[in-house]
């Protein structure tokens, strides 16, 4: 998982997998899938200020956007 400049870069998933990103309240505000090699890149310029949930089968993680 990377992150800078207005990306979020996360690899070594399945291929496929779903990756759902949730606002801090509980509301889902991204859902797409990774590419055939397991990495996704999700733009966040255009998620508001605050604090984040990335889940899937394989990844469970906070990130917050400045």
């Amino acid at each position: 998982i990377m992150a800078g400049a207005g990306q979020l870069i996360l690899s070594g998933c399945k291929a496929g997998e779903t990756i759902t990103i949730y606002a801090i309240n509980g509301r889902q505000v991204l859902q797409c899938c990774t590419e055939k090699n397991g990495t996704l890149t999700i733009s966040t310029e255009a998620l508001p200020t605050g604090v984040y949930i990335v889940k899937s089968r394989s990844v469970n993680l906070k990130f917050w956007k400045k």
